[in-house]
């Protein structure tokens, strides 16, 4: 049996998990990369309201 890494966002305004990365290990270089693309993904944020 082996032990799977999960790194997920949740945008908690709408329920959905956004850019979930799966694998056999995490690192900090990892963790950058889901930031990186999480940002890439809604270059225009909103504000909340």
């Amino acid at each position: 049996m082996r032990t799977l890494a999960l790194i997920a966002n949740f945008d908690v305004v709408t329920g959905c998990v956004l850019n979930p990365t799966c694998g056999d290990s995490r690192n900090e270089q990892d963790f950058a990369q889901n930031i990186r693309t999480l940002i890439e993904s809604d270059p225009m944020p909103r504000n909340g309201t």
